[in-house]
């Protein structure tokens, strides 16, 4: 995976927490809003845990642990992009 998906995801990620924080003040879509809010916060955090893992080094037992886990987490980035296949801008490549 290249970091073009990363940083479009987190592109994305950054719209749609604008637009969430946005609804914050139309009380009835209050707890939608804070919902997306998390998510988004929790999506975030997927994304760091899969650049640190992909980024690590070390001793030869960390390595192999750490690839593992970067490509679980590959995955799960390639997850957390389904949901906005639909822009234009999203690449066939980051599909699943």
């Amino acid at each position: 995976m290249t970091d073009d998906l990363i940083t479009w995801l987190r592109t994305v990620l950054d719209e749609v927490e604008t637009a969430a924080a946005r609804d914050l003040a139309s009380v009835e879509r209050h707890d939608l809003a804070v919902e997306i809010l998390v998510e988004v916060d929790a999506k975030r955090r997927i994304l760091d845990a899969y650049e640190r893992a992909r980024d690590a080094g070390a001793t030869a037992f960390q390595t192999q642990y750490e690839a593992g886990r970067a490509a679980g987490l590959e995955e799960a980035v390639e997850l957390l992009a389904l949901p906005y296949a639909g822009r234009p801008d999203y690449r066939e490549e980051w599909r699943p």
